[in-house]
């Protein structure tokens, strides 16, 4: 393993005690009030923050935003729903 100034490092025996330590250094405020794992927020992008997309980056540990802005209300409660489908985890409209 390499580090950032490009220097070897040996591989650490307890990898999971590193990968605890880096999840917890990336606990956050923001991770906190949304229930999250990750502090990425999705940007609700037009034509690609489609439910499909919200539910994927929100059971990766982020937060998923659905991009409503070209959608009639009737449409938003379906994708809304169309969300709730696929994922349980928290997610933005």
């Amino acid at each position: 393993m390499w580090t950032a100034s490009g220097e070897r490092r040996r591989k650490s025996r307890r990898r999971g005690v590193v990968e605890a330590k880096l999840v917890a250094c990336m606990r956050t405020r923001v991770t906190d009030l949304l229930g999250i794992r990750y502090p990425i927020i999705q940007a609700p992008a037009n034509f690609v923050g489609v439910p499909q997309m919200v539910a994927a980056v929100s059971d990766a540990g982020g937060f998923g935003i659905l991009a409503s802005g070209r959608l009639s209300p009737e449409e938003i409660r379906q994708d809304i729903r169309a969300i709730r489908d696929l994922t349980d985890k928290p997610f933005g409209v």
